[in-house]
């Protein structure tokens, strides 16, 4: 908005445009996005902005101002990191505040004050997704109320107050944050921010007592240390050269205590002769790799008949790479250097390369021998157990099965540890806690069957903890052998943020070649994307304001895809510097509409997770399984089990559409686990509960019941700490990551 300040200005002001600029930041937790936006409000010589969706967070708001922007008000959310408003004003204008009015849920900022003597109050609001209209007409009428003067708004009056040259602007400055919110130089930021609690420090006490908490003063203690500690005291008056050589050597060795000899420093300078490299023969390599080699040749003879590795080469390479005749060809200086020959260095620095990879080969083999051998004891075990027909024999074999367990667990571990994958280290995470809960299952399952033989439902439910233990297992072996059963090819899971992820990558690309994809790759990229909305517009769960967006968004992607495509075909034709703004822009446009629609796809997801999740959180309809079980009515067992059985399928339709804005593989992984989970368990609980209704003074068949409802709760646990995990993800806060606890390791 440009206004004039009037003809009542004093003299000292001179008359001068009011520059207002509204802008929706979608949140500007990431420092370079701060940065990034005072440089473009001071580069367009904006006089007020006003900004909505800041996601600070009112105990822990960063700073948001600089020499330019001194001037600054905020209304943030007390409790999350959403929402929040705030308002820049620059340092050339003179504002004298008279009163303001903040959201105590930061929506809407009202700001009032003069400004070269005539009175304006300033308006910022962001507009919740739900019951619109109900907050703008109370957000009206505290205004009305307010204000006083001349009334300025954030968005109402947005298009009729800005100039066609601020409306450019306001366009450049979108496209700049949409272009490069969430880059690389947030991974930088947060490496920084994480050292920053040992390299800084904010407190100095000197040898005196006194502490220092000022930073000029620290600062000017450092520089008063080190100025006496490195200065030589010399005598005023024009000292001569060799009187100055004088003092500084005599200062030298007063303050350095340890020299070493001319014959011990020329040594130094000289370069290394072959004969010294000789003598040396790095034996510490040789006998290191050779005794590596020998000890896993000894400890795995039967394992490694069948590999063609050979493995005296290590040694002998090692010696041929010091052993190379290189004398033969001197240095022109008379020197003769390990270096001087490089063809003979090269060919036998690939050799050791060569010897040292099949060793680590050989290694990389024994290891997964070793889990393929463990898995089979305890898939041999396992069939054992499943045999058993007395208490006595069942104790005898669970015990050798828990050893045999706790070997797997190691193994499984250090090859977890191993893995450079995200990807497939979540799979071997998930597969290990599926094995570590189903241990405990297996347990009270087997003695509710064998305590009662004749129940169909214990049957049932022992056969299912055995099922889910063997597709763990073959899931551990498929990742450590990096292959599938009969040669099946991976299928990839599909999900919403991998396809935006590709297409955004695909648009942007125009920007730097015209030529490298055709424009029917675009449409069905898009056209993939669209297809997979349909899980949320089709689902049951999703509120009707939600799956109205969705589609309103789908549609106006295909708008912008349209119009891209035709200033995409034009700019092929006429290079211009107006058809390639309209190309830019349409580029722009694009992404914009497509990252609306993620954030809409997120927001369903996440919004119906934690509802779902908060009435869920006091299991009543366990409780109430557990109860009738214990008093024997079927009648009640079968009516909670519909229950839980609606709220199984909720929790796996929720899983499925987090899985979608997960955000990153390792999360997505997790979802597809918390998704396979709940349909397991689900079924096993029904199953128990029925032997505890048909035993209900049984407390073996009361146990088992306790322990599947304590992994279902465990995994509705699990879930509130991924639904944080994705939300951190998607505002740029990624956590440190979680490990995964499991049986220690030995020693």
């Amino acid at each position: 908005m440009d206004t004039d300040n009037g003809p009542g200005t004093s003299g000292a002001y001179c008359p001068a445009p009011l520059t207002v600029l509204t802008l929706n930041c979608r949140g500007l937790n990431i420092p370079e996005r701060r940065t990034n936006i005072l440089w473009e409000l001071k580069k367009n010589r904006i006089s007020v902005a006003l900004l909505q969706e800041t996601h600070f967070r009112k105990d822990a708001a960063p700073k948001l101002h600089n020499k330019s922007y001194p001037t600054n008000y905020f209304c943030n959310h007390p409790t999350a990191w959403k929402a929040g408003v705030a308002i820049l004003i620059t340092a050339d204008l003179e504002f004298q505040k008279f009163d303001s009015l903040l959201d105590p849920q930061g929506r809407f900022l009202f700001l009032k004050g003069t400004i070269a003597g005539m009175l304006y109050t300033f308006a910022t609001a962001y507009v919740p997704n739900k019951t619109q209209a109900h907050f703008l007409r109370g957000t009206l009428n505290k205004s009305n109320c307010f204000s006083e003067g001349t009334l300025v708004w954030a968005r109402r009056q947005l298009k009729d107050l800005l100039t066609k040259r601020y409306l450019r602007s306001l366009q450049h400055s979108n496209g700049f944050f949409y272009a490069h919110a969430n880059k690389g130089g947030e991974y930088l930021v947060r490496l920084l921010k994480g050292n920053a609690p040992r390299m800084q420090f904010h407190n100095l006490c000197l040898s005196s007592g006194t502490m220092m908490t000022f930073p000029d003063e620290i600062v000017g203690e450092f520089r008063k240390y080190y100025h006496s500690l490195y200065n030589i005291h010399v005598t005023d008056g024009n000292d001569d050269s060799d009187a100055e050589e004088a003092r500084t050597r005599d200062y030298l060795q007063e303050s350095i205590t340890r020299t070493i000899s001319p014959d011990m420093a020329e040594m130094l300078d000289t370069l290394i002769s072959v004969e010294e490299l000789l003598d040396l023969r790095v034996l510490t390599i040789e006998n290191v790799c050779i005794d590596k080699t020998q000890f896993l040749y000894t400890q795995n003879l039967n394992k490694t008949k069948s590999l063609d590795i050979n493995y005296s080469p290590v040694g002998e390479t090692i010696a041929q790479l010091t052993d190379m005749s290189i004398v033969e060809r001197p240095d022109p200086n008379g020197q003769v250097t390990i270096f001087t020959d490089k063809t003979g260095v090269v060919k036998a620095a690939r050799l050791l390369l060569s010897s040292v990879t099949k060793v680590l080969i050989l290694a990389d083999r024994i290891v997964v021998k070793q889990i393929i051998t463990s898995r089979n004891k305890v898939l041999t075990t396992m069939e054992h157990l499943e045999k058993v027909s007395s208490f006595q024999e069942f104790v005898q074999i669970f015990s050798q099965f828990g050893n045999e367990m706790v070997e797997f667990a190691h193994l499984t571990g250090d090859r977890q540890n191993d893995l450079k994958n995200e990807k497939k280290k979540a799979c071997m995470a998930a597969a290990r806690a599926v094995l570590e809960k189903c241990t405990m299952m297996l347990l009270t399952a087997s003695k509710t069957c064998l305590r009662h033989p004749d129940c169909e439902s214990a049957r049932i439910n022992k056969e299912g903890v055995f099922q889910r233990m063997r597709l763990a297992l073959e899931q551990v072996i498929e990742i450590v052998t990096d292959s599938r059963p009969n040669g099946e090819a991976e299928i990839a899971p599909v999900s919403i943020y991998t396809g935006i992820r590709e297409f955004k990558s695909k648009v942007e690309g125009l920007r730097e070649n015209l030529y490298y994809l055709s424009k029917e790759n675009v449409s069905t990229l898009l056209e993939v994307i669209l297809e997979h909305t349909e899980d949320f517009t089709d689902s049951a769960y999703t509120s009707h304001e939600n799956r109205e967006r969705i589609l309103e968004l789908c549609n106006q992607a295909k708008t912008e895809l349209e119009q891209l495509v035709s200033a995409w075909m034009q700019a092929q034709n006429h290079k211009t510097k107006d058809v390639m703004e309209d190309l830019e822009l349409a580029i722009l446009k694009t992404c914009q509409c497509i990252t609306e629609l993620k954030r809409e796809l997120h927001n369903a997801a996440t919004v119906l997770a934690a509802d779902l999740l908060k009435f869920h959180a006091d299991h009543m309809v366990l409780k109430a399984l557990k109860i009738a079980g214990v008093e024997g009515n079927l009648e009640a067992v079968a009516e909670y089990t519909c229950k839980l059985s609606e709220q199984k399928e909720q929790l796996v339709e929720t899983c499925r559409l987090l899985r979608h804005v997960s955000g990153t593989e390792p999360l997505e992984i997790t979802c597809i686990h918390a998704e396979d989970t709940f349909q397991v368990t689900g079924p096993q609980i029904v199953s128990a509960a029925e032997t505890l209704a048909l035993h209900p003074t049984s407390k073996i068949a009361k146990e088992n019941l306790d322990v599947f409802c304590e992994a279902w709760e465990s995994q509705m646990s699990d879930m509130s700490i991924l639904l944080r995990e994705i939300n951190d993800v998607f505002e740029g806060r990624r956590g440190e990551k979680r490990a995964y606890l499991s049986l220690p390791r030995p020693g």
